[in-house]
């Protein structure tokens, strides 16, 4: 397991002990300190259990327990961590007690977190001044503000029936792929990140929404872009990113279309 941060590096071995080093200015090695010193060995984790999935944003980082349990430490400004409170450091990890489903999945953005439940929903938390956290309000309606984040864990209604496989968080923008290959993004979209037209030309979309196109195998979102493999015609999604053709959106050189 290898996760990368802003400025700080998480690796994990077979076992899920974890191992951090890089810069501390937030608490982001999870060694009970925070402070302005750059440590460049690796220090073991010794304040949480043996983890099965590591995942780190600019300065936050969180870790899925063989339990399922979600431990988080680091920069939490922004309530990113999702403890229920916003604080500038939590140098230690805290168990998310805001999430009570078994998860599997950890996508990190700049300030928020996306988490997949075994049951196949999608919690987020943290910055949403961009929508990137989600909302049920209609767009039209969403006015998102950086001083309203999330602190802890919301479950994101319009996708807990979809049968989310994947979600990845990029810097101010979160995607979701369900089972059946429908993609679903919100979120940051000034670039074309979001592979989809803004309502009445804002620059952001609050709420879950459905990208039309071909089947989608795979997804990764990138600072302020979007990396997806669709399945070719007459290749069955679970031939995998093999069988697939890639495409991008967003800050990539230009707006590259897709479909």
């Amino acid at each position: 397991m290898l996760a990368l941060g802003g400025h700080h590096t998480v690796a994990g071995n077979p076992e899920g002990n974890l191992w951090t080093w890089g810069n501390n200015k937030h608490g982001q090695l999870g060694c009970g300190t925070s402070d302005e010193a750059h440590n460049v060995e690796p220090r073991l984790l010794q304040t949480i259990p043996p983890v099965r999935a590591i995942a780190c944003g600019y300065g936050h980082c969180m870790a899925i327990d063989r339990a399922g349990q979600c431990f988080a430490w680091g920069r939490n400004n922004l309530g990113q961590c999702g403890l229920g409170s916003r604080t500038q450091a939590e140098p230690t990890p805290r168990r998310v007690e805001t999430l009570s489903e078994e998860a599997l999945e950890l996508s990190l953005g700049t300030f928020h977190s996306l988490v997949r439940t075994k049951e196949g929903r999608v919690y987020a938390a943290g910055a949403n001044n961009y929508g990137q956290v989600g909302s049920e309000t209609d767009n039209r309606a969403y006015t998102p503000t950086q001083d309203s984040p999330a602190t802890s864990f919301v479950l994101l209604e319009s996708l807990s029936k979809r049968g989310i496989s994947k979600v990845s968080a990029g810097a101010n923008h979160s995607a979701a792929l369900a089972s059946d290959g429908v993609l679903y993004t919100w979120g940051w979209g000034k670039f074309g990140q979001l592979g989809r037209e803004m309502v009445n030309g804002r620059q952001y979309s609050a709420v879950p929404t459905a990208i039309e196109g071909p089947t989608v195998v795979d997804v990764e979102a990138g600072y302020d872009c979007l990396m997806v493999a669709r399945a070719e015609a007459g290749h069955l999604p679970w031939h995998g990113v093999r069988d697939a053709v890639f495409g991008w959106w967003g800050h990539v050189g230009e707006v590259a279309g897709l479909w």
